[in-house]
């Protein structure tokens, strides 16, 4: 049986504990995660994963990666679809073979894209979407035939995140730099406009990240995580066009807040927010100001579904893993000086943790004594050359 987040919620607010304050800061009830690390002890590997299994994506010269921006994997056509840094699309069969690239799909023709920003599958159009800074999104099959094309009607606005909510309806994102990025647009490409758009910065602060996916979806629940400091998980209504804080992550009051940073300077967001050209600069340099001089915990990854909630956060330069149990309400740490780490998530499913470190650093994340022999042998042919290697860890 599929449990919702709003049953999910119905029964967490009958819990004092875990929804205390929520009335002051919030419209409704939000679930509260502990994540209050100065309490924590690491735990050995044991006490967090049960296994562990490699999937190499093939290499040869069609398909050499380069960095990558996203990876996700998309169980409805079993491929893994990754968006690197040069903006080219790979994609790869869920044993790791090569299907195809979008290599000749970039250019400046007709039936080709120059920038991409982004990249889905559409499970509604059954395409390989790539979305345009601007605001157009060109549409292939697995192999890059060229579909269509469809675009806004606007050119001011960059984005640089999407997620399909019908055919032709897409939520769009712009990039949370500064204060006044702070929003999401629910667009109508049929009519070519945007529909409405939400303004979230009641709760964030730009920042830095390594997140992979912003928008979040898992039985009937669809989410938002923001990139920066946003210790949030917003749920996304798609018939009221609404996006609402659902989900706090709680780090004891060692977090960094817009009332912190206004007291620990002598900037004013509600102030210079109204002085736009001076706003925008200041508020970057004030916020990096702070970074250096402070140490706060940046979930720089925030993941979820109805068991888990994982986050690899960064303090004081340096990383860890953070996994809280929503089901049994247990947490597992894992400091980043342990022999054996955990490398950083791009996508859970279920259980599984799904990663994709590259293959002359694989040695520190995978450990054989949660391998199985056929995956020890894939491990002892990977080369320094070899694309990235997929890293599932089955998680306790």
């Amino acid at each position: 049986m599929k449990k919702t987040l709003i049953f999910n919620l119905l029964l967490i607010g009958l819990n004092v504990l875990s929804c205390k304050s929520n009335t002051e800061e919030y419209d409704s009830v939000v679930e509260m995660i502990p994540v209050h690390l100065n309490k924590s002890k690491s735990l050995p590997i044991e006490e967090i994963i049960d296994k562990i299994e490699l999937i190499p994506l093939e290499t040869n010269d069609d398909c050499i990666l380069h960095m990558y921006r996203k990876m996700v994997y998309y169980k409805e056509i079993e491929i893994f679809a990754i968006f690197d840094i040069k903006c080219d699309v790979y994609l790869f069969s869920k044993e790791g073979k090569f299907i195809s690239n979008s290599l000749e799909a970039r250019g400046q023709g007709p039936r080709q894209y120059w920038m991409g920003a982004d990249m889905l599958y559409n499970p509604y159009s059954k395409c390989i979407e790539v979305l345009g800074p601007w605001g157009t999104i060109y549409r292939y099959d697995t192999l890059f035939n060229f579909v269509e094309k469809i675009s806004l009607e606007q050119n001011e606005l960059v984005f640089n995140h999407f997620e399909a909510l019908s055919e032709t309806q897409y939520i769009l994102a712009t990039a949370p730099s500064f204060i006044s990025d702070l929003v999401v647009h629910f667009c109508d490409f049929e009519k070519k406009t945007i529909e409405k758009t939400v303004n979230y910065e009641k709760h964030l602060l730009g920042g830095p990240h390594m997140q992979n996916q912003f928008f979040l979806r898992f039985d009937d629940d669809f989410l938002f995580t923001p990139l920066g400091f946003d210790y949030h998980f917003y749920q996304i209504k798609t018939d009221l066009s609404t996006i609402t804080p659902v989900i706090k992550l709680d780090f004891g009051g060692d977090e960094i807040t817009k009332k912190q940073i206004e007291r620990m300077t002598d900037f004013s967001f509600e102030t210079e927010r109204k002085q736009k050209d001076m706003s925008r600069r200041k508020e970057l340099t004030t916020i990096s100001a702070v970074l250096k001089e402070t140490s706060i915990n940046i979930p720089i990854v925030k993941l979820i579904n109805d068991k888990y909630v994982y986050l690899h956060i960064l303090k004081n330069h340096k990383r860890s893993n953070y996994i809280y149990n929503r089901k049994t309400r247990k947490s597992y740490y894992q400091a980043t000086d342990d022999p054996f780490k955990i490398y950083f998530g791009l996508q859970m499913d279920d259980n599984v943790l799904i990663t994709m470190p590259q293959p002359y650093e694989i040695e520190k994340y995978v450990n054989k004594n949660y391998m199985s022999q056929h995956d020890i042998e894939i491990f002892d042919k990977i080369l320094e050359d070899d694309n990235p290697i997929i890293v599932k860890y089955y998680l306790k």
